[in-house]
């Protein structure tokens, strides 16, 4: 009986190893625009006095990803990130400014893609839907008004968010051993992504929306 345990197990191990050799994966750089949302991102802009204060920060981010198929046409494709500069920044003419930003986070994207081949297999259209949980860390706050430049550090109230991404992109040289990916896709927040202490004392609770394009090898 102990025996055919073993062989049951080695068995199950083999099933798993030789599974994940199954799995395709590779890596992924992104790079677009992160702005805030909501009703508190609205408040800030009237505290300003200026709609023209809006303006739109920089984000980067590179990871990795793996694809299991689920059926013929669906894969679950997780892919997790490190983060630069994932908050809201507020500018003018007069060239000051106000940043407010986690300046590094982890990204786990849990979608579902579906993918439309074409030219005899060799390129598809994906479309993704999926999940979005952000851990971010410190929040830094930099501005410059009237002269005057600070920077603030201080611990992000809200580190752990969750939000919905949506894109779509090609995927090109599919029937050769290494393909090439590039998508656009936009995320969409379900909580508040950065929450801090304003200058005065209070509160204060930010959701942030990106537009990201991106691009990746899989092997």
């Amino acid at each position: 009986m102990a025996a055919d345990k073993k062989a049951l197990i080695f068995i199950l191990l083999s099933l798993n190893i030789s599974s994940l050799w199954a799995l395709d994966y590779g890596f992924k750089v992104n790079m677009g625009i992160s702005s805030g949302a909501g009703q508190e991102w609205n408040q800030m802009l009237d505290d300003s006095g200026n709609r023209d204060f809006a303006d739109v920060l920089g984000t980067f981010g590179m990871g990795v990803f793996a694809e299991m198929n689920v059926s013929p046409v669906n894969i679950f494709a997780p892919e997790l990130y490190y983060i630069f500069n994932r908050g809201v920044h507020l500018s003018n003419s007069r060239d000051e400014f106000i940043k407010i930003s986690s300046i590094h986070s982890l990204e786990l994207i849990l979608p579902i893609a579906r993918e439309f081949p074409f030219s005899g297999g060799d390129k598809a259209i994906r479309l993704m839907g999926g999940f979005q949980i952000l851990y971010s860390f410190n929040i830094v706050e930099t501005s410059r008004i009237n002269d005057m430049e600070d920077r603030i550090e201080q611990k992000n109230e809200t580190p752990l968010s969750l939000g919905l991404v949506l894109g779509t992109g090609l995927e090109f040289k599919r029937m050769e051993k290494r393909s090439y990916i590039g998508d656009f896709r936009i995320k969409l927040p379900f909580t508040d992504s950065l929450s801090y202490s304003a200058a005065d004392g209070s509160p204060r609770s930010l959701k942030t929306v990106e537009l990201l394009l991106g691009g990746g090898i899989k092997f």
